[in-house]
């Protein structure tokens, strides 16, 4: 108890205060909204200050996605994936990043509405449907004929239209009705 010496205080002073790999993120999140590229830049400066630094690599992976450069986001979301959890904002990219390759695969949206109507009992186009609706975020037809899906053949179909719709809720604000309603009937559905 007491005073600490000068060496101590300040120790404890510098651990409280932002590294400078920090202010960097911090800086590059002020530019991320006018200027893509400065705050790519100033990302990018923060990781070599400090490879491990989870905020500057879900900065740049959100940033990359919203620029276009999607495999780029992906490798840094897989890293951060590496250490065992991810954080919520994480969470939200990988969700994008998923809806929108499998939206990819599937197709366009009005594509895969014909298909379904030219053969309404195969169930693997209407779970193409899905996921063309969720990327192009027709979220709640998308909500719909995936828990259709998990209640037309749970065995088949349960686990994939289960993790659509949980890459959609990410995608979803918190408080949004849409959110609230199908998690609940999806947990239903499941048990």
């Amino acid at each position: 108890m007491g005073v600490l010496p000068e060496e101590q205080l300040r120790m404890w002073l510098d651990r409280l205060l932002p590294t400078e790999a920090e202010r960097r993120v911090a800086e590059a999140e002020k530019l991320a909204a006018a200027d893509a590229a400065a705050a790519e830049a100033a990302y990018r400066q923060a990781l070599a200050l400090d490879a491990n630094l989870a905020t500057a690599k879900i900065g740049l992976a959100g940033l990359l996605l919203r620029v276009g450069r999607a495999d780029e986001s992906r490798q840094l979301i897989e890293q951060l994936e590496r250490r065992g959890h991810l954080e919520a904002e994480a969470q939200k990219i990988k969700a994008q990043l998923d809806v929108r390759a499998l939206g990819q695969e599937a197709g366009d949206v009005e594509a895969c509405r014909a298909a379904v109507a030219a053969r309404p009992q195969d169930l693997s186009l209407a779970f193409r449907l899905a996921e063309a609706l969720a990327a192009a975020g027709q979220y709640e037809e998308a909500l719909q004929t995936a828990l259709q899906l998990i209640r037309e053949d749970k065995q088949e179909f349960g686990e994939s239209a289960k993790q659509l719709m949980v890459d959609i809720f990410q995608l979803l604000p918190d408080d949004s009705p849409l959110t609230t309603t199908y998690r609940r009937q999806l947990a239903t559905a499941l048990y």
